[in-house]
């Protein structure tokens, strides 16, 4: 495979890092956290309006039928500045969901507004912990007079505040899952913000008598987590993007800091010692690159090995970022523990974008299996 990008998606490359520059610098983020929507809608705006929103959806639903390579690369500018907004969630996550499984009515109602931004989709399929078992939970759905009534409660949710519409999993009773599309404003649902360390839109979802009809199965009727696969897959290369997008950056703070900072009278980047460190998180981030854009392609290509690179990609990406942050945050010393410096915001994010669809673990056990070991 030719790691290289063609003229088209360099040119998407560019102009996203751009956009985020000059959007989204990292520096907002401090006054962000302290806001009731941790996100900013004039730059949602102009992420849509960019056409990041329509990336991945079909043309004759709004989209421009790109694929996940070209997701891939603005979710890399995204992640470059820590970018809160609900890209993998909705232009990702939900819009691959809706439509992989939805019918044609679905995805005429939902997938244009996702295309163009004034719709935003998110999943609320399993707790936000571990991922050990995504499909454990207390949600369940009654079948009442033809219909459903869903009870239950969902905890540590990733950009449920701010969506308009959510993929619910809930289990019926004989204990199959299935899948919903639920307006998130809808009667019976309460959104409760958390507060997370890497000061990401999070929220428990509760769910108290919400009532559903059978036209808003999303597949088949107890289909399972196993119908989300491809979109879960997709999700996952959206996430690691972000995180080799956040990688690269650290490292680039890092470099830009150790070539400054002077200790016994020479900068400390002539140190040695640190060079072959630092020259190790090169190495791992670019390994993640390579990840990140052979899983993208593999999925855009329909290749069977797509999911198990997708894993491979999660956890490369994840990784590198830990390592570029906590390298990092040693070579910056004590100063890079204070909110004065943006190198310990690239740390906090690891630590949700790690667990966010399954962390480091649980991909490299994935992958395992996948690969027949």
């Amino acid at each position: 495979m030719a790691f290289s990008l063609t003229e088209d998606q360099t040119q998407i490359a560019d102009s996203a890092r751009k956009l985020v520059e000059t959007q989204a610098p990292i520096a907002r983020l401090r006054t962000l956290r302290s806001q009731p929507e941790r996100w900013s809608r004039k730059c949602w705006a102009a992420m849509a309006e960019a056409g990041w929103t329509a990336l991945c959806v079909q043309e004759r639903h709004g989209g421009l039928d790109l694929g996940l390579t070209e997701l891939a690369l603005v979710a890399e500018a995204a992640g470059r500045q820590l970018a809160p907004e609900p890209l993998v969630s909705s232009a990702v996550l939900f819009a691959s969901a809706v439509q992989l499984l939805g019918t044609h009515a679905q995805r005429d109602q939902l997938l244009a507004s996702v295309a163009d931004g004034t719709r935003i989709g998110a999943l609320c399929v399993a707790d936000g912990g571990r991922y050990d078992a995504p499909d454990r939970g207390c949600v369940q759905a009654r079948i009442v007079d033809g219909g459903f009534i869903v009870d239950g409660v969902r905890s540590h949710t990733l950009d449920v505040t701010l969506a308009d519409t959510l993929i619910v999993a809930a289990r019926g009773p004989n204990g199959a899952v299935t899948l919903f599309v639920v307006d998130a404003n809808a009667t019976g649902i309460t959104r409760t913000p958390e507060a997370r360390v890497d000061g990401r839109d999070a929220a428990t979802v509760r769910f108290d008598s919400v009532r559903l009809a059978p036209a808003d199965i999303l597949g088949e009727l107890g289909g399972g987590l196993a119908q989300l696969d491809g979109a879960l897959d997709r999700g996952a290369v959206g996430v690691a993007a972000f995180a080799l997008g956040a990688a690269t950056r650290a490292l680039e703070l890092t470099l830009d800091y150790v070539r400054t900072r002077i200790q016994f009278g020479v900068a400390i980047g002539s140190f040695q010692a640190l060079q072959h460190r630092l020259a190790y998180v090169f190495a791992k981030v670019e390994l993640a690159r390579s990840g990140v854009l052979t899983a993208s392609r593999a999925i855009d290509a329909g290749a069977a090995d797509g999911p198990r690179l997708a894993s491979m990609a999660k956890a490369k990406a994840c990784d590198a970022l830990e390592l570029a942050a906590k390298e990092g945050i040693q070579m910056f010393g004590g100063v890079g523990m204070t909110d004065e410096y943006d190198i310990g915001f690239y740390l906090k994010a690891h630590r949700g974008l790690d667990t966010w669809l399954g962390d480091s673990a649980h991909h490299r056990a994935r992958w395992a299996t996948l690969q027949g070991y």
